[in-house]
């Protein structure tokens, strides 16, 4: 069996969170809940209200995407709610934070070298002659990288970015930068974690 439950904001009094679960315990919890849901916390109390109780989990899914389309999602400038699904299977039109991007990455790229083996690869290239065509070929893979990154700077401009406090959605990090007479580059690294985020911009 499952339930439907939401969770509202008391200085606007209104609804940011549908969620389903299994027990009255996790629609009580503040585990496990994304960044918008954390910010939108730390500004104000919240009351959680049970919808509906004692139904079938496949209802209880349905009654979930009905109520998130009833009140829009501010990752998609729809709504108040900070779900980041449209509810149903949860994974569905799933829009992932760098921050979580960041993670995958960090726990993909496996354990870091020691000091020890980092100067035992050091010294075992120390007196080898790099051929004419080898020195080509490390210049060629320079400018290939080189040119990702540009590529890659390109691709993140055209990210949108999203207000959290307003619900705004900007097409591209210029433009929620021009919206505050903020330089690009400096919105840049809040958005990249290069510096703390200071503003209320997320890339969406």
């Amino acid at each position: 069996m499952a339930l439907v439950y939401r969770h509202i904001r008391i200085d606007k009094n209104e609804p940011f969170y549908i969620g389903v679960a299994s027990s009255y315990k996790r629609a009580y919890s503040k585990n496990g809940r994304n960044a918008i849901w954390n910010r939108i916390v730390s500004k104000s109390d919240y009351e959680i209200e049970i919808l509906i109780d004692d139904i079938s989990r496949e209802y209880a899914l349905e009654k979930e995407i009905e109520f998130i389309k009833l009140y829009g999602r501010v990752n998609t400038g729809t709504g108040s709610l900070c779900n980041l699904t449209d509810g149903g299977e949860g994974t569905y039109k799933t829009i992932v934070s760098e921050d979580t991007r960041k993670k995958r990455s960090l726990k993909m790229k496996g354990r870091k070298l020691s000091e020890a083996h980092k100067d035992k690869i050091s010294k075992s290239h120390i007196g080898k002659n790099i051929s004419y065509e080898h020195k080509h070929k490390l210049m060629d893979g320079c400018k290939r990288h080189h040119k990702e990154i540009v590529k890659k700077s390109i691709i993140a401009n055209n990210k949108k970015v999203i207000d959290l406090t307003t619900g705004v959605i900007y097409m591209s990090a210029t433009d929620a930068a021009d919206s505050i007479g903020m330089p690009r580059n400096t919105l840049y690294g809040y958005l990249n974690g290069i510096n703390k985020n200071k503003t209320n911009f997320e890339y969406v």
